[in-house]
């Protein structure tokens, strides 16, 4: 039982490689004085604890009923997951949205001799590597372009503490075939580390979208017949929406599915959209594209293409379903 920590907005989960999962606090990274990393179980008393948002109430069916009639839902066109972040995206048919993200998708990533995190920017040739997990078994596979595959069981290893973005993510070192394999691969030693959440911008972007539209808005931009959506590594692509009609959706709840989402941002773009997403090499000038026509746009961060959310809602969402801002949620009122 963790009591207050379940439902306090401070709350990271952290998975070992035995199963269990751990409740860390985030503000043991400002304020270790105050609070333990990994407090003892249950609390329940804490001077830090912040209540999760709630979901604010929905609005009446008569106002639902009407803000669909005037606005028919976006479909869910495709959905893709990496078991390892970085390497190459994996399409599927459906996926299980829960606070962490899809159930399976970024629960490892790659660290260099120096505790960094690594993906396709900074080593282009993880993206031609693929990865699945399952999750019931707790076996990993990696497959390899020469056609090798291994797989194993996850074992158990250390904690870790791995530097991203300007801070610190917190994972268990992986046991296994695949260290000595992915090093080699990569030309400079790499091990693997099994975290809840390997998402860049935590639980806030479990899950991205991008519409259909607005990848053949960049492609005309490109004086292409079409741009690859897995240059993005979005875990939700759609259609049905003008381009860039997402992008007024920050603060906003989805229904898509059986899930519930806040739209938290926008996705501010780097060097790997410019990458090939099979051979890591650079083929498209990505980055320039955005800043010829989306430089001067008010967004969260800047050169922004799709969007990223928040899981409220855990719930299942396959292909085909639809994908609706929730009518009368608190961006409207």
């Amino acid at each position: 039982m963790r009591a207050l920590c379940d439902s306090c907005a401070h709350q990271q989960l952290v998975p070992n490689t035995r199963g269990s999962v751990f409740s860390l606090c985030r503000r043991s990274r400002t304020e270790p004085e105050r609070f333990a990393r990994y407090p003892p179980m249950p609390v329940l008393e804490c001077v830090g604890f912040t209540v999760m948002s709630p979901t604010p109430q929905p609005a009446t069916q008569q106002h639902h009923a009407a803000d669909r009639a005037a606005q028919p839902p976006a479909r869910v066109t495709a959905l893709s997951v990496t078991a390892v972040k970085g390497m190459r995206l994996q399409t599927t048919d459906a996926i299980t949205l829960t606070r962490q993200g899809a159930r399976g998708d970024r629960r490892l990533f790659m660290i260099d001799a120096r505790s960094r995190m690594v993906n396709g920017k900074q080593l282009p040739a993880l993206m031609q590597l693929s990865s699945q997990l399952d999750e019931q078994r707790g076996e990993l596979t990696i497959s390899f372009p020469d056609g090798r595959r291994l797989s194993a069981v996850i074992e158990p290893g250390e904690p870790v503490g791995a530097r991203a973005y300007g801070d610190i993510w917190e994972g268990t070192l992986v046991d296994g075939p695949w260290n000595q394999a992915l090093s080699e691969h990569a030309g400079q030693p790499l091990r693997l580390v099994a975290s809840a959440c390997a998402t860049d911008r935590g639980e806030q972007g479990a899950v991205s979208l991008i519409s259909r539209a607005s990848l053949a808005r960049l492609a005309q931009e490109a004086g292409a017949e079409r741009v690859d959506a897995r240059r993005f590594r979005m875990t939700i692509e759609f259609d049905g929406v003008a381009a860039h009609a997402e992008d007024q959706w920050i603060g906003r709840e989805l229904a898509v599915g059986g899930a519930r989402l806040r739209v938290e941002g926008h996705i501010g773009r780097c060097l790997v959209t410019s990458r090939d997403p099979e051979s890591g090499e650079i083929t498209l000038p990505t980055l320039d594209l955005l800043r010829a026509y989306r430089a001067e746009l008010q967004t969260t961060e800047p050169l922004a293409f799709g969007i990223h959310a928040s899981v409220l809602r855990a719930g299942e969402v396959r292909v085909g379903d639809s994908l609706l801002p929730v009518p009368g949620d608190a961006a409207e009122r």
